[in-house]
C-alpha cells in the first residue's frame, strides 16, 4: 500500500505510456463541483532552467531514461521544451508544458508496446461514499501535416471494471484533459486502479504528459456570491462570510491566507457564517474546506476547497511622488500642475473610500541633447541597406528609449533602411522626449543596356555590346554560354535558335541592373550559295562545283551525287568537309558540255540536314 504523496510516482508513470486502440467506454465524466487537494503533488513534473533533467528520475520502472532526446521506442523525456533540443524527430511538433511556468516541466514518451494489461496499483485511506476525479493533460506529439501513425489510447479499470477510455486522442497539437470521476463504496476505504493498453504496436504512440490531479470532488462550494469585499479603513461595520455549499450536512473549516498561498485554519471557525471584523488596510483571502463529517475534514483525500473570497481593505491616506518633463503638465484632481513642488488632494476611490492623497511632484528642467551622428545612404538605388547611428553625448536623463516608425529600442544603431526621411525619437527614464529628422538619399539608378531585338537567319552573326552609365565589374549572362569571352563588354555571336539573351551587370559597389535582347533565327531556308553553272576551261575560275555559306554554318556535307540527262550517276562524295565537291571530270575525263542534275544534303551547325536539288550547265 501507498499512502499520502508516495503513491504519486507508480501511478502517474504508467499514465505516460498511453498506446493505441479504438474502444470507447463511458463518455468523460470530469468533476462539475469543488475539487480538493491534489494526492500527486508533483503531478506537474515541477520546473527548472535545465530543458532536460540529466538525472533519471526513476518513475518509470522498465523504462529507458533518455538525457539526450528524441527518445526512441521504450524511452521518455522529461523536458520543459522539445523546442530546445539538439535533435527532434522530424515528425514531432516544438513544443513547451502545459502551465504559464516557462521552466515547467513535461514528461515526453515514444512507447511502443503489445495490448494488456501495463497497471495495477492499490490506493489506501479513502473515505467512503465520496466521490473522486482521476485526470491527466495528454498532447498527441506528432505534428498535424504527419500521416500514419497510430493514435494514442488507454483503458481505465477500478477494481477490475472497464470504467473510462480515452479514445484517439486527436492528432492536433492541442493538450487535452482526460479523466473520469468514481464513487467509493459503503465501508470501502481503499480502491484498485488499473491501465489497460489497447495498442495494437506500430509507428505512433508517441505524446506528452503533464498535470496529473487525483483529487476528491464534491458539490459546488462558493463564499457568498461576490470574489472581491472593499472595505475602506475607516469603516465600522463587521461583514458576515457565507459558505454557500450545494450539499447538507457539510462539516467545514475556515482558512485565512495573506498571500493565496499559504493558508491557515481559522480556530473554532466551523459555522457556515464568518465574521471578518479587520480593517488594517490590505487584502485578506478566505476559503473553507469540507466534508462529509468532521474526521473526513482531517484527511486531506476527503476534503474538498470552496472558491476564495477577496476582501480588500483600502487606505484612507497615501503618498505619491512623481516626475514629469520640463513641456508637461500633472492633472491632479481639480488641479492642473506645471511646477515643481508638494501637492495634497481630497479623493474618493472607485471603491467609495475618501483618501487624502499627498503629491511630491518634480517638473525637470529642459536638457538639451549633444548628439554625434553617422548617416550612411543606401549603396544602390532602391536597397534598403542604409542606416542612422546615434550617440548621446549629454542630455536628458538616461538610460535612453529609441524610436523609429513607431518602434522603440535601447539600441541607437538604426539599420536596413531606404531612402526617404525619418524621425528619431530619444526617450529619457522619465519619460522627456526630443526629436530629430535625418533624410537618406539613393544613389544614382545603375542601368544597363543590350542592342535591340533583331531577327537573322540561321549562320549569321551578330554583335552584342553592353552598355551601363557606370563602371562595370562582372557580368552574368543567361543562358551562362552566351558569351564565350567572360566579362567582356563586346562579342559577336551565332545563335543557332531562337532565344533570349539576358544579362545581369554589377558594378564595384555591388549594384546589379539586367537587360535582355530576343533574337529570332530563321532557319526555314538556309542562306547556301550553289552554282548553276561551271566552265571546265582550266584557265576560268569556276572550274568547280563549291558550294558557299556563312562562315561555320555547313559542319559537312553528307551526300553529293551527279547524273546526267540520261540518268546515270556520274560523280558521288560523301561525309565531306570540303565545300568542293566537283572539278567538271567523270573518270578522271572532262565531261562534255550540257546540263547535269545534282543531289546535296548538309549537316548545319544547328544539327539538322537539308536537302538540295538542282541542275548546273556545264560549258567548255
Amino acid at each position: 500500500m501507498y499512502r499520502g504523496a508516495s503513491i504519486y510516482f507508480p501511478f502517474f508513470y504508467v499514465l505516460l505510456f498511453f498506446l493505441i486502440g479504438s474502444n470507447t467506454l463511458n463518455a468523460q465524466q470530469l468533476c462539475d463541483g469543488n475539487l480538493g487537494d491534489n494526492i500527486f503533488e508533483r503531478g506537474d513534473f515541477g520546473s527548472g532552467t535545465d530543458n532536460v533533467i540529466l538525472v533519471d528520475p526513476q518513475i518509470a520502472p522498465g523504462y529507458i531514461y533518455d538525457s539526450s532526446p528524441s527518445p526512441d521506442d521504450g524511452s521518455y523525456t522529461i523536458t520543459n521544451n522539445t523546442g530546445e533540443w539538439s535533435f527532434l524527430f522530424g515528425t514531432w511538433g516544438s513544443f513547451s508544458d502545459n502551465s504559464n511556468d516557462p521552466d515547467g516541466y513535461m514528461m515526453v514518451v515514444n512507447a511502443s508496446f503489445t495490448p494488456g494489461l501495463f497497471y495495477e496499483e492499490l490506493v489506501d485511506d479513502l473515505c467512503e461514499n465520496t466521490l473522486y476525479e482521476f485526470s491527466a493533460e495528454i498532447l498527441n506529439i506528432v505534428r498535424t501535416p504527419v500521416t500514419g501513425h497510430i493514435l494514442p489510447n488507454v483503458t481505465f479499470l477500478i477494481d477490475d471494471v472497464d470504467q473510462f477510455s480515452t479514445g484517439d486522442v486527436p492528432q492536433d497539437e492541442t493538450w487535452r484533459k482526460y479523466g473520469f470521476t468514481f464513487t467509493t463504496a459503503p465501508g470501502q476505504t481503499s480502491v484498485k486502479l488499473s491501465l489497460r493498453n489497447n495498442a495494437p504496436g506500430g509507428i505512433g504512440n508517441d505524446l506528452a504528459l503533464d498535470n496529473i490531479s487525483f483529487q476528491p470532488c464534491g458539490p459546488s462550494a462558493f463564499v457568498t456570491t461576490e470574489k472581491t469585499i472593499f472595505l475602506c479603513e475607516d469603516d465600522n461595520q463587521a461583514v458576515d462570510l457565507t459558505a454557500e455549499i450545494g450539499a447538507l450536512d457539510q462539516a467545514i473549516q475556515w482558512q485565512i491566507s495573506l498571500d493565496s498561498m499559504i493558508w491557515t485554519d481559522l480556530v473554532m471557525e466551523t459555522e457556515v457564517t464568518l465574521v471578518h471584523d479587520i480593517f488594517d488596510v490590505g487584502k485578506y483571502y478566505y476559503r473553507y474546506i469540507s466534508a462529509g463529517t468532521t474526521v473526513e475534514l482531517s484527511n486531506e483525500r476527503c476534503r474538498i476547497l470552496s472558491d476564495v473570497l477577496t476582501v480588500d481593505v483600502q487606505g484612507l491616506d497615501y503618498e505619491l511622488k512623481d516626475t514629469i518633463c520640463f513641456e508637461d503638465s500633472y492633472a491632479f484632481g481639480n488641479q492642473t500642475l506645471t511646477m515643481s513642488g508638494p501637492y495634497i488632494e481630497n479623493f474618493v476611490s472607485s471603491k467609495g473610500c475618501d483618501s487624502i492623497v499627498s503629491l511630491d511632484l518634480t517638473v525637470l528642467d529642459r536638457e538639451p541633447i549633444n548628439l554625434d551622428t553617422i548617416s550612411t545612404d543606401p549603396s544602390c538605388f532602391g536597397f534598403e541597406d542604409g542606416s542612422i547611428s546615434i550617440n548621446v553625448n549629454n542630455g536628458l536623463f538616461p538610460p535612453y528609449i529609441f524610436e523609429i516608425d513607431g518602434v522603440g529600442t535601447t539600441s541607437s544603431i538604426f539599420d536596413s533602411l531606404k531612402a526617404e526621411q525619418y524621425t528619431v525619437i530619444i526617450e529619457d527614464k522619465f519619460g522627456c522626449t526630443q526629436n530629430f529628422d535625418f533624410t537618406l538619399f539613393d544613389p544614382q539608378e545603375f542601368v544597363v543596356s543590350l542592342p535591340n531585338d533583331t531577327s537573322i537567319l540561321i549562320g549569321e552573326m551578330i554583335d552584342i555590346e553592353v552598355l551601363g552609365n557606370q563602371d562595370i565589374t562582372s557580368l552574368e549572362w543567361l543562358p551562362i554560354e552566351t558569351s564565350s569571352c567572360g566579362d567582356c563588354t563586346f562579342f559577336s555571336l551565332q545563335p543557332l535558335q531562337s532565344s533570349t539573351y539576358i544579362v545581369t551587370a554589377i558594378t564595384g559597389s555591388g549594384c546589379a541592373a539586367t537587360a535582355s535582347i530576343n533574337v529570332n533565327v530563321d532557319n526555314s531556308n538556309p542562306r547556301i550559295y550553289i552554282p548553276n553553272a561551271m566552265v571546265v576551261s582550266r584557265t576560268s575560275e569556276n572550274t568547280n562545283f563549291k558550294i558557299g555559306a556563312f562562315a561555320g554554318l555547313v559542319t559537312e556535307v553528307e551526300h553529293f551525287s551527279v547524273y546526267d540527262r540520261w540518268g546515270n550517276k556520274i560523280h558521288e562524295v560523301n561525309n565531306s568537309t570540303d565545300n568542293n565537291l566537283w572539278d567538271g571530270t567523270m573518270q578522271n575525263q572532262r565531261v562534255s558540255s550540257g546540263e547535269y542534275f545534282y543531289i546535296l544534303q548538309v549537316l548545319l551547325i544547328d544539327g539538322n540536314i537539308y536537302d538540295f536539288k538542282g541542275a548546273v550547265t556545264v560549258v567548255e
